[in-house]
């Protein structure tokens, strides 16, 4: 299962996805788009974490996919991940049975001027009110660090035709800022369970954010020298590497 972050949907994933599913031939990746983003954009965006977590569940089962699952999730949605991980049903909290969390943070560790650094976040508000061309762009030089004008072009066009048809309310926007504030459950999780990755040269999210989680609670930490906060995007071979050896061990290689 993929889930994107703020205000994006399961489309920006790009070709991250079939990169994944090819190198899966025997499984299905599902990306899951959170009410209010992507194909769902005309509804509302849950406002607390366990509503989130029943919508992601409630999505799966709709589609027949029965746990356990194993899940990548970047920035609000690592944040849903780590959630559903420690859920106070145990039983729904099996339910995943490994992640793989990509820049991400927690509101109870990591502090809020580290969670979205001020200069992006002033500049993700004021894209709300800008024509659908720029917001992307500001998108992208927020997100991406991939260099090359056509690439960047060919995206940011690409960004601006989901954008227009599956457009994000201002209203979802601001509903899902606040979703990513209500974090605040304690953490427990079992290393085995979840890997973080996290982006050194990130300009939206500190990585310092996925190192005090690391540290507090003994997950390990792949961190990437030269993406952004799109990973995935900059990198997606090496984050399927990652992820395979994460969920597979040795026979990720087979």
């Amino acid at each position: 299962m993929l889930l994107r972050g703020l205000a994006r949907g399961s489309r920006h994933w790009g070709e991250f996805a079939h990169h994944l599913q090819e190198q899966l031939p025997g499984d299905r990746v599902v990306c899951v788009d959170l009410a209010g983003n992507g194909r769902r954009h005309q509804e509302r965006s849950p406002l607390t974490a366990d509503d989130a977590v029943s919508d992601l569940r409630e999505q799966l089962r709709e589609q027949g996919l029965q746990p356990p699952y194993h899940v990548i999730a970047l920035s609000l949605g690592g944040m849903l991940t780590l959630n559903w991980l420690v859920h106070d049903d145990s039983a729904i909290a099996d339910e995943v049975a490994s992640a793989v969390v990509i820049n991400t943070s927690h509101g109870k560790y990591n502090p809020v001027y580290h969670r979205m650094r001020p200069v992006a976040l002033q500049r993700l508000l004021m894209a709300l009110w800008l024509p659908v061309s720029m917001r992307e762009s500001i998108v992208y030089q927020l997100t991406v660090n991939t260099r090359g004008h056509r690439k960047r072009r060919t995206t940011i066009r690409e960004w601006i035709a989901i954008q227009r048809q599956n457009p994000v309310s201002v209203q979802n926007f601001y509903r899902q800022i606040k979703l990513a504030g209500s974090f605040s459950k304690p953490l427990k999780i079992e290393p085995r369970r979840c890997l973080l990755l996290a982006s050194t040269q990130d300009r939206l999210v500190n990585p310092k954010c996925s190192q005090k989680l690391a540290n507090r609670f003994g997950l390990s930490v792949g961190y990437h020298s030269k993406a952004g906060h799109d990973m995935t995007f900059d990198d997606p071979d090496w984050v399927a590497k990652r992820a395979l050896q994460h969920f597979f061990g040795d026979a990720a290689g087979e």
